[in-house]
């Protein structure tokens, strides 16, 4: 019995087949732990669940920060939930219109003035900190970055006669917007939560 195990152990074949099995478990492994799965597509592109993870914990902290009692957590946890994902798939919208218009240059070098101009008198820098209770850089990331966007967007759709609200509201009608997970559900104006 040892001696066949030996022999099944030596075949170049078998050695191929453990490093393989070890090497896909290794990388789901790394997917599941970093968040590197889809929880939406939007039109073809993927949200990741570690960004959905991050914005909806952000999302949760800032409305349990400035909220007056404690029984509302689990409303408060369906909101931010609610929430996060709705603009993480706006955001898609967002980015897909404005790599269309512009060069990525000249959007990463619009979207750093506007994050610079918000950040540059140091009064509105520490009111913004202390209000969100997050590091600068992810203020920065998470909030200030994603603003610049929808205030570049929505400048140029008002030189088309046209705003931001309206165009996100027109975007979501058309989209094709696939939700993986199970208890989240697209209508076409937003999710619902079934």
């Amino acid at each position: 019995m040892l001696s066949k195990l030996a022999d099944f152990l030596k075949s170049k074949t078998t050695i191929r087949f453990i490093f393989w099995v070890v090497v896909v478990l290794i990388l789901i492994l790394i997917v599941f732990t970093f968040g590197w799965w889809p929880v939406a597509f939007v039109n073809g592109s993927p949200v990741f669940a570690f960004e959905y993870r991050k914005a909806t914990d952000l999302a949760y902290n800032y409305f349990v920060n400035y909220s007056k009692s404690d029984s509302d957590k689990e409303d408060l946890k369906e909101d931010s939930k609610k929430i996060s994902l709705e603009g993480l798939i706006d955001e898609v919208f967002i980015d897909r219109k404005l790599q269309s218009e512009m060069k990525s240059s000249e959007l990463k070098n619009k979207i750093n003035q506007q994050v610079s101009q918000m950040l540059s008198e140091e009064e509105t820098r520490q009111l913004l900190l202390d209000l969100i209770r997050l590091p600068e850089k992810e203020v920065r990331h998470y909030f200030l970055e994603v603003q610049a966007k929808n205030q570049i967007l929505d400048g140029r759709l008002r030189l088309e006669g046209k705003n931001l609200i309206n165009w996100l509201i027109e975007q979501r009608k058309k989209a094709e917007v696939i939700i993986l997970l199970s208890d989240i559900e697209w209508t076409g104006e937003g999710i619902k939560f079934q």
